[in-house]
């Protein structure tokens, strides 16, 4: 069968007319003597007339045919006509104000052109959609049309708009539309190394786009990767309702009118079988596409495999058979060089959702989900690990929901139970091995009965079938367990030692120190004063003691308990333990908080060396998380950036994406990005680890503080002052309601916020901030530490602001003599030496400020190369200083070369950019 692309409308209606009365009659001969009849003055007429009655003769009857081949044959004749027009040449030729650039790409029966605007009222690039010649007819032309008003009526801002439309002197049917720059949403999920989470988050924004257009009576109809792009900016934007249909408002919503069974342009991937089979067409057709989506974007490919098939054998594939689950086809091999999915991945996709892909891919319409709605709302209950209707509801899968959404809580308490286990399981040995031991296993028998009591009735009031199930926090159940040891264990210091010691451990991890501490001191109390005592309960109360001092900043008392920890381990040879391990970690951190990154990577190395002996390859991981900051403070980075690296690939795959070991994890990458000035990479990091943290640890914990600040820093040092105040002044808040006010990280979160303040011009409460933080640092680490010199510098540079220049040069002048004599680092000290040059030139003393802002010049470029706005403010600097000493090109090269890019930074640093200005008009003044 043959359908020309050339053939007119009008024509064809002659055909066609000719055609019904002949194909009316049975007989061959008296179909010949009619069809001579009336194409009697029309040879050619007659001609194509008998052309396709004989290939109805050899092909059979085309309304017996198998949908399948004439949706084929349809296809072919229409990429004939795509071929005819790009072979046409459309480059450079005018449609209206537009000018046609290349094809690049098509969908929707129709070729998709660039194109810009030609009649010079301004810039603008569009897509524009051209419909094939040869599709002229009424049924065609009201197609456009409805496309047309469909687009037009659809606002949304994750929807391309319609910009214009209309049709060429050669009768194509045209729309010109939104251009939008960006990469299918799967292609975008690979690329990006989109998380499981991430994925599912860029999903409901497509699923709340669909039923937006949805509830305006449209069903897109051809829902597929290359129709949902995402932009750089990972914004989502649906494309293409071009073989949308109006819904008909005297028809069921949701439903095309029965009895239009026409053939519906589609792909066939993505397609419902209603639509392969060429059904009425409703919103549950655009759920089913979302599903293969869905799938997609989970199990890294198709639920069919219909590439390379025929067409009716792809299309019975879709309309019979049930595809594996998704965690089934990620397992598989997907060729091409694509390995199967991590088993941590795998794990996710098991139960829930693969029961919700299954459910929105049902054959049945009136069995998938209703809408996309009602898809996206079963996704965000599975993603807030409430139980999905797509599951049956058992008594055993709702309390296994119960123990995901407070795991910390359960997991505190299988610690709690686990050490109950290991007790008991030793006391019964130490029984069995030797009668002089029988007493001492009695009393850990006892505790270990004790313990198990204690446990029974706490695990009660989480119960999922008792009175009030559900209703408990995690430190509600933590406060209600201390209760209950201060009450049922007051006779028995030794087991109450140990679980006090657990419970303190408990809340330090919940960021809540001074509960810590009150719970740490009492066990390390009670465990002192029991007779005959236990070493390793002992030492693990002081170790843990220990290791809250460290979290209050309360430096002095840290190594005395560590160490006496270390000796009990020793005593015990214990030492190549978790427990050992843990006390070398805390040495570790305690050395480089104090400013000694040798110290700390000898210990850090120590625990690492422990927790890789006794097969703890996880807690190995996350030690070298602990060590890349020792190492970054010796200038190894190189050495520091790849172990990030490394160890974020191992604990992401053994904890999958969301976990708070691997959001620091992804924190700590994103401080060695930021360094190197890599800010949009740095940003993305920054942001994924606060999320992640806040929605698993709650919003006061103390890795958030860490994130909040960090993020902050990252903005201010964009120059992005009024974006970072929240996260700034959050970080502070939780700092100050947290620790107390010499403890590192809240002195480092208040120098963050003297740095917001000073960016927001607010001069006079930064540097009595700067002064109170410098004062502390001072000291608690001593006037010559590094930290306190970066303190001094900052504040420094806040007097130079504020136009106090003989202070401002005294402070800088220090802090750069302390930085160069303790080998802080480079980008560090180039920031006073830059800062002291511009004072000295804002001083009239050029001669000593040129040569302080060319070494200064010359770490930052070394670090961050052209380009970066810290180079070019260094530029600027010395072009000042250049200018005073009469050297006028070289300072115009600077400052043309820093100006451009401060003036292109999207900076909110007014003070940076008016000092560019002011070298500018003094030069000019020459």
């Amino acid at each position: 069968m043959e359908i020309r692309a050339s053939t007119n409308a009008e024509r064809w209606q002659l055909i066609e007319s000719v055609l019904d009365r002949a194909l009316a009659l049975e007989d061959d001969l008296e179909r010949q003597a009619l069809v001579a009849d009336l194409c009697a003055e029309d040879d050619e007429l007659r001609r194509e007339v008998e052309e396709l009655l004989g290939s109805i003769d050899t092909e059979g009857d085309l309304l017996e045919m198998p949908i399948a081949d004439v949706a084929a044959d349809i296809m072919q004749e229409i990429a004939a006509a795509m071929e005819e027009v790009e072979s046409s040449g459309i480059a450079g030729r005018r449609l209206g104000p537009y000018r046609l650039l290349e094809v690049i790409g098509r969908g929707g029966m129709g070729v998709v052109c660039l194109a810009e605007r030609a009649d010079e009222h301004y810039e603008q690039r569009v897509a524009i959609k051209l419909m094939p010649q040869g599709l002229e007819s009424a049924e065609t032309e009201r197609r456009f049309l409805t496309e047309r008003q469909i687009l037009a009526n659809l606002e949304h801002p994750n929807i391309a708009r319609l910009l214009d439309g209309g049709v060429t002197d050669e009768g194509y049917p045209y729309l010109v539309m939104e251009l939008v720059e960006g990469r299918p949403i799967d292609q975008y999920c690979l690329e990006q190394r989109l998380g499981l989470e991430e994925r599912l988050e860029l999903f409901l924004e497509v699923c709340d786009t669909v039923q937006f257009a949805h509830q305006n009576m449209v069903v897109h109809r051809d829902l597929k990767p290359s129709n949902i792009m995402v932009t750089a900016g990972g914004k989502v934007r649906l494309l293409d309702f071009g073989i949308a249909k109006l819904l008909d408002a005297e028809s069921t919503l949701g439903q095309v009118a029965a009895g239009q069974t026409v053939f519906q342009p589609r792909t066939l991937a993505f397609s419902s079988p209603e639509q392969i089979a060429n059904q009425s067409v409703s919103t549950a057709s655009d759920v089913y596409s979302l599903g293969v989506l869905l799938y997609r974007l989970l199990a890294g490919r198709s639920p069919y495999d219909v590439e390379g098939l025929p067409a009716s054998r792809a299309e019975a594939l879709v309309r019979e058979s049930v595809p594996p689950l998704p965690s089934v086809a990620a397992g598989r091999d997907h060729g091409e060089g694509q390995p199967p999915l991590a088993r941590s991945w795998i794990k996710k996709l098991a139960g829930d959702l693969d029961n919700v892909v299954a459910r929105a891919l049902r054959k049945d319409p009136a069995q998938r989900y209703a809408t996309a709605e009602k898809l996206a709302d079963e996704l965000r209950r599975y993603r807030d690990g409430m139980p999905v209707l797509a599951q049956k509801r058992t008594r055993t899968y709702i309390a296994k929901k119960f123990v995901q959404r407070h795991r910390w809580g359960v997991a505190t308490a299988c610690v709690l139970a686990l050490a109950v286990l290991i007790g008991f399981v030793a006391v019964l040995w130490q029984a069995r091995v030797a009668d002089r031991e029988r007493d001492r296993a009695q009393v850990e028998a006892r505790k270990a009965e004790r313990v198990a009591e204690f446990l029974g009735g706490l695990f009660e009031a989480a119960n999922v079938n008792s009175e009030g199930a559900g209703q408990f926090t995690v430190r509600q159940m933590l406060d209600q367990g201390e209760a209950r040891i201060q009450e049922e264990l007051v006779d028995e210091p030794a087991v109450r030692g140990e679980m006090l010691t657990l419970m303190s451990g408990a809340y330090a991890s919940l960021g809540d120190f001074d509960k810590g501490l009150e719970l740490g001191e009492a066990a390390v109390k009670d465990l002192r004063g029991v007779q005959p005592g236990d070493d390793l309960a002992l030492a693990r109360a002081v170790s843990n003691l220990g290791s809250i001092h460290h979290g209050l900043g309360r430096h002095e008392k840290v190594q005395p308990l560590l160490l006496e920890g270390l000796d009990l381990l020793t005593k015990n040879e214990q030492v190549e333990s978790f427990d050992g391990a843990m006390v070398y970690r805390y040495l570790g951190l305690l050395e480089w908080s104090l400013g000694n990154p040798k110290a700390a990577e000898v210990n850090l190395r120590q625990a690492l060396r422990i927790w890789q002996k006794i097969g703890r390859e996880v807690d190995a991981a996350g030690e070298m998380n602990n060590l890349v900051g020792a190492l970054e403070d010796q200038g190894r980075w190189d050495e520091a950036f790849e172990i990030k690296q490394q160890t974020l690939e191992v604990l992401t795959d053994h904890y999958g994406d969301e976990h708070p070991v691997v959001a620091t994890t992804r924190n700590n990458l994103a401080v060695s990005l930021h360094t190197q000035g890599k800010y949009d990479q740095a940003e993305v990091l920054y942001r994924s680890a606060l999320k992640i943290s806040e929605r698993l640890l709650g919003s006061n914990h103390v890795s958030v503080g860490d994130h909040l600040s960090n993020l902050g820093r990252l903005l201010m040092d964009q120059g992005r002052f009024v974006e970072a105040e929240p996260f700034v002044l959050r970080a502070v808040q939780m700092r100050r309601d947290t620790v107390d006010e010499n403890h590192f990280h809240r002195i480092a979160a208040e120098i963050n916020l003297a740095s917001l303040l000073r960016g927001l011009g607010e001069l006079d409460e930064s540097i009595v901030l700067y002064r109170a933080s410098h004062a502390r640092l001072e000291s608690l680490l001593g006037s010559e530490h590094v930290a306190t010199a970066r303190a001094q510098s900052l504040l420094g540079q806040a007097l130079h602001q504020s136009g106090e220049l003989p202070e401002a040069e005294t402070q800088l002048t220090a802090a750069l003599r302390k930085q160069e004599e303790q080998g802080a680092k480079e980008l560090v000290v180039a920031e006073s030496l830059i800062s002291l040059g511009a004072v000295l030139g804002d001083r009239n003393l050029g001669v000593q400020a040129e040569p302080l802002l060319r070494r200064g010049l010359g770490l930052r470029l070394d670090s961050r190369g052209e380009g970066d706005w810290t180079v070019a403010e260094a530029q600027v600097e010395l072009a000042g200083a250049l200018i005073q000493l009469g050297e006028l090109d070289e300072a115009a090269a600077l400052l043309e070369s820093g100006g451009d890019v401060l003036a292109s930074d999207r900076s909110e640093d007014l003070w940076r950019n008016d000092r560019a200005g002011r070298f500018a008009a003094q030069l000019d003044g020459f």
